[in-house]
């Protein structure tokens, strides 16, 4: 019996499927798509940084959730890629070569598996604050640092950090002005708009809003939780505006293949 109750808590579905109803569907429906607006954006984000094809950013934003809703233990997580991981992936693979980064998360989820089968958890408390500071510091100002080139407009072939930096001031010239300028109306906009949840509306018990005061705070609430899709969206809607008039200023992802991979070995 006691090992019977171990499996459980090892696979939470089977305690929590049973009970799951269709108010409960319809909660993760609307949950489903909140987290959708900003993990998908994400996933683009740190396949750049990770140095593999776009597609891929789009794979492990939502691969994920299928291994966690059986493996999960908690329904307050948003699952997918996460910056740090993409840096360490891309620094052990090659550029543009996904192999390696298949690989490097197939035998990282296997490890954490057995980790989470056997309790090691307790591992993550041994490990210093200024170690974690430092390292999530340092990895901050390398993905900075490394995404300079793709805000100029410029093209880095080197993958080191300082002959990343060399190779981008000596290029400095050649610097796109119309990709500066939209990444830097996109950043200004994320930052303004994630202020949005800091906003302080009266208390509708004391001050009921009107309808009208309804749809704005709800369309605020949007923005804000959507902002990185809203950002990405209009910034599809301008280059695709600049490319029916067969105007190309900013430097584009170009096609993504369409489909899933090929299941391989």
């Amino acid at each position: 019996m006691r090992c019977a109750f171990n499996w459980q808590d090892r696979i939470p579905i089977v305690k929590w499927l049973p009970r799951y109803s269709f108010y409960a569907f319809q909660c993760d429906f609307i949950a489903g798509i909140t987290v959708a607006l900003m993990v998908i954006p994400q996933g683009l984000a740190y396949a750049v940084i990770a140095g593999l094809p776009t597609q891929y950013g789009l794979y492990s934003a939502f691969m994920g959730g299928f291994v966690y809703c059986l493996l999960g233990s908690t329904k307050d997580l948003a699952v997918g890629p996460a910056a740090i991981m993409a840096l360490m992936a891309g620094a052990f693979g090659r550029k543009n070569d996904p192999n390696f980064a298949i690989t490097l998360s197939l035998f990282s989820g296997v490890i954490l598996l057995f980790m989470g089968i056997l309790s090691l958890g307790f591992i993550v408390r041994l490990i210093p604050v200024p170690v974690v500071s430092g390292f999530t510091s340092a990895a901050s100002i390398i993905i900075a640092c490394e995404q300079l080139p793709n805000l100029l407009g410029l093209t880095a072939d080197s993958d080191e950090f300082f002959p990343l930096l060399k190779e981008m001031f000596s290029n400095i010239s050649q610097t796109k002005t119309w990709d500066v300028v939209l990444g830097v109306i996109c950043m200004a906009m994320l930052e303004l708009m994630r202020y949005f949840s800091k906003i302080q509306w009266p208390s509708e018990n004391e001050f009921p809003p009107t309808l009208p005061q309804k749809i704005a705070r709800k369309f605020i609430w949007v923005m804000e939780i959507g902002r990185n899709a809203v950002i990405v969206f209009a910034c599809m809607l301008i280059a695709y505006a600049f490319h029916c008039r067969d105007k190309h200023p900013f430097s584009l992802t170009g096609k993504v293949p369409e489909g899933l991979p090929p299941f391989k070995v």
